[in-house]
Parts: structure tokens; sequence; C-alpha cells
């Protein structure tokens, strides 16, 4: 993927390689698999930030503009783009296939977390990609639209994209069989991400607003001890990243056991892969049922 100078060339036009511009960081291991060594991935969003909430600055808003194909996920998930002027004829808009089964999400509260900033939940729920037949989906939008726009290299991206596949898939069968001794089972969560997670593994999810790093006052544990009482079933906690050290013994003496399932929208590690991190996943939901 491009560094930051590698952006600015694009700016200029120096590159010969296609440009790719995915919009997070699942479309960009998508890309980077599919297109393989014949384009240039343009990503730039830092680690540590959700791209759902990234605001590009104006270089990377003009570097954007001229990629020659700009891979979006679509169900409202890049809230810059409502305020930007990008190229119709350009935008690959990838959960375009399953528009009518997008979930709405019933948390609208505003809260402020990460470098982000204030944001809020309210709308489509947009990690259409913890569902991995839908990822596979988005992974086959990026491939037709490769397929159209550089034909040329249609051996090569059909081949990646049969790979491809095959691991998305496979995984998501393993998820689907670890699930299934979850089914009795009620969860709940530090953040309202888990819909299409939730809908295609069959599991009760029900989450509140919290920041893994946030401290555990007790207006917090209060708000817990609330949905516990609705939900006095429930006996695992879902982080969406490591929370802070002192939390895990405190949820546990509300009988809780914590387990991280990433949601995986920026790059999880410098060592790890969109796979190897729903792996990570995969082995917490199996933990889950011990």
């Amino acid at each position: 993927m491009k560094t930051l100078l590698a952006l600015l060339l694009t700016t200029l036009g120096v590159f010969a390689k296609p440009v790719l511009a995915p919009t997070n960081y699942p479309l960009a291991y998508f890309t980077e698999r599919l297109a393989e060594d014949f384009a240039d991935i343009l990503y730039e969003i830092p680690a540590d930030v959700d791209p759902a909430f990234w605001r590009p600055t104006d270089a990377q808003i003009s570097a954007i503009q001229k990629a020659d194909l700009i891979i979006m996920n679509g169900a409202t998930y890049e809230k810059w783009a409502v305020t930007t002027s990008l190229p119709d004829d350009r935008i690959v808009d990838t959960s375009l296939a399953f528009t009518d089964t997008f979930i709405e999400s019933e948390n609208t509260i505003t809260h402020s977390h990460g470098k982000e900033g204030e944001h809020s939940h309210g709308g489509l729920a947009t990690t259409t990609w913890l569902d991995l037949s839908q990822a596979n989906q988005q992974a086959a939008a990026i491939k037709d639209a490769l397929l159209a726009t550089f034909p040329e290299q249609a051996d090569s991206i059909k081949q990646a994209y049969r790979k491809l596949e095959k691991d998305l898939m496979d995984l998501h069968a393993k998820m689907k069989k670890a699930a299934d001794s979850l089914s009795t089972k009620t969860f709940l969560a530090s953040h309202p991400i888990y819909q299409y997670f939730a809908r295609a593994y069959g599991l009760r999810i029900h989450a509140l607003v919290w920041d893994a790093k946030m401290e555990l006052t007790e207006e917090a544990l209060a708000e817990l001890a609330k949905i516990q009482q609705k939900h006095p079933a429930a006996k695992t906690f879902i982080w969406d990243r490591e929370p802070t050290p002192g939390h895990i013994p405190s949820l546990e003496k509300l009988g809780l056991k914590s387990i991280v399932i990433t949601p995986v929208f920026g790059k999880p590690d410098p060592r790890t892969d969109f796979l190897q991190a729903m792996e990570k996943n995969l082995n917490a939901l199996i933990s889950a049922g011990k």
C-alpha cells in the first residue's frame, strides 16, 4: 500500500500503474489480493482511526478523485464522501448486491472516542464484512469492476478471486460451525457494530456504546447493570478491541467473561492481515462456548 510520498506522487500523476483507492482496510485487503502486482493501492487511513469517520485532507481527496477505481463499502459507511465530489463512473459500491438486506442500527447515541472524535452509530449498520458471506460478495464486486476496467488482466484477477473466495467462505463455514453451539447464549457488547455478524451466525448480541479504553465509572457500571437485568443469561462481554487490563476483572466480578471480536475496519497489526484477524475472532467465539 502507498506511503504518503507515494500519495503525493499519485497526485502529480507520476505512477505508471493504475491506482485503486479502497475506503477501508477490508476492502484494501481484498483489492490488494485481487490486483496483485498490476495496480497500486492508495490507502492512507491511519490504523487507529475508524475509516467510517475518517476525514481526508484536501490532498488525499484529490488523490482519491484521480484514482482509476474508488472502491467503497456503501451502506452509508463513508461519511466524508457525502460532502465530496467523486467521479461516479469510477466508484465501485461493493455492498450494492445486498442493499435489500441492510440492517438499521438501533443505537443513535452520539459519543466520542479515539482520533475520529464525536460521532453517532445511528442509521444503517455499516460493518457489512463481518458477515463473511457478504465480505465475499464485496470481494466479488471488486473482481467484477477490475475485470471490466482491466480486461487484459482477466486471468490473474479470476485466479486471485478463486483463492480469496475459498479463504473467505471456508472461514465463514468455520464461523457458522463455532456459532452453532452458542445459539442459546446471549452476549453483551461494547459497541453497536455486530449487527451483520450476529445475523450471519445466529447470535444474540445486545450492545452498549462503550470505548475499550474508557474509565469504568460508577455511571458506566450502573448502565451495564441495567442491561444485565434485562438479559440475565448473558455471561460473555464482547469488546471491539483489547480493553484496559483492569476492565476484565471488573466485569468478571459481575459474572461476565471478556472476549475480543475486532471489526477489522483498520489494519489490526503490521504482522496481521484481514483473514488472520478474523481467525482470531473465530477463536474468540470458540472460547465463548467453553
